[in-house]
């Protein structure tokens, strides 16, 4: 048992060593705001590590990056910037040669907070921007006055060297607001990613989550505007500084097909999270492969090289090997280019 833990091991470094490593660090699930499409603000349980656990984990993650071209941080929520560990994140990410960027709600950037997340090495920020009218994005992000602060933290941001990039999330309340949001990342060299409207954030998972009547408000019925939106946008990265829409042309095309039929984005069996490179940890030090399924291990009390030999990792990478869950993840935050395009290939 122990030589096949050891072979199925050294197989996949060889395989990471071609890859990039991507891990998702979420300091708190807290929020300050009260978003339509999250849930995380309702979060009761919210486990903190000390400093000095944060430190170990980082230096753990240190040791499982040595088998990757680059290390990805992500930092995230909740909003980050109300964990006091938030900065240190970023300052081991830096002396570990990792590639740091934090999404945030934008808030609570003042003058020192930002120049500190320049100090402690913060590469990119991600800044939640749902629409160009004031009263839209303030209603659906819950919190009043939230559209004139984030205009003021990008331009704080603007006189940094840290890559900016706006987050908009595609649903019915801001379908007519999201191609001149596009825009007005374009025209400031900023860069525009969007994402669909899934299944809220502390949900279940279930197919035609948006039929329920607590959640039906957000899912855009009008697919002749859903239409105009991907047209625009693929126009947009077709012109001149094109490349600050993030997104590619086959993930707005599979936006569209998410919107026309949520249950039918493609056909699949596993993913690319059983390659061990996107990994999730969370508020409490938990380890997740999938972060659907159980965490499979504690970065707290264990190390990662111990944690990703074990059986409860074998089994969690067999699981996703077969998994045929349309899952909605794949489509935004774990959406990956290469799996689509072959996808894709196999449809023709």
């Amino acid at each position: 048992m122990k030589l096949i833990k050891n072979l199925f091991y050294k197989k996949k470094k060889k395989i990471q060593k071609r890859r990039d490593l991507r891990v998702n660090i979420i300091p708190s699930f807290k929020c300050n705001f009260k978003c339509n499409m999250c849930n995380n603000w309702q979060v009761k349980d919210n486990p903190s590590l000390s400093a000095k656990e944060w430190t170990n984990i980082m230096s753990n993650l240190n040791s499982y990056s040595k088998n990757f071209k680059s290390t990805f941080i992500s930092i995230g929520g909740g909003e980050p910037y109300l964990h006091k560990s938030v900065f240190l994140l970023m300052k081991k990410s830096k002396e570990y040669g990792f590639i740091p960027d934090i999404s945030t709600n934008g808030f609570l950037f003042s003058d020192s907070i930002v120049k500190k997340s320049v100090e402690s090495g913060l590469h990119g920020v991600c800044i939640s921007l749902d629409s160009h009218i004031e009263e839209t994005h303030d209603k659906i992000r819950g919190v009043k006055g939230s559209y004139a602060k984030i205009l003021d933290s990008i331009e704080k941001f603007k006189t940094t060297d840290v890559v900016i990039n706006l987050n908009t999330v595609m649903m019915k309340q801001n379908l007519s607001d999201i191609v001149p949001v596009a825009s007005y990342a374009i025209e400031n060299s900023i860069f525009f990613n969007l994402q669909a409207i899934v299944v809220p954030f502390q949900e279940d998972f279930k197919d035609n989550w948006f039929k329920d009547t607590k959640y039906s408000y957000l899912w855009p019925n009008d697919l002749n505007e859903v239409d105009y939106v991907i047209d625009e946008l693929i126009k947009l990265k077709k012109g001149k500084l094109g490349e600050k829409i993030v997104n590619s042309t086959n993930q707005l095309e599979l936006f569209r097909k998410y919107f026309y039929n949520s249950t039918d984005i493609y056909e699949h069996k596993g993913c690319h999270l059983s390659n061990l490179n996107y990994l999730t940890v969370n508020p409490d030090g938990s380890l997740f492969i999938c972060p659907f399924d159980k965490p499979v291990g504690n970065l707290k009390n264990q190390k990662i090289n111990y944690i990703l030999r074990s059986d409860n990792c074998k089994k969690a990478v067999d699981k996703i090997k077969i998994c045929t869950k349309k899952c909605h993840f794949l489509i935004n935050c774990f959406y990956d280019e290469k799996e689509q395009n072959q996808k894709l290939s196999t449809q023709k």
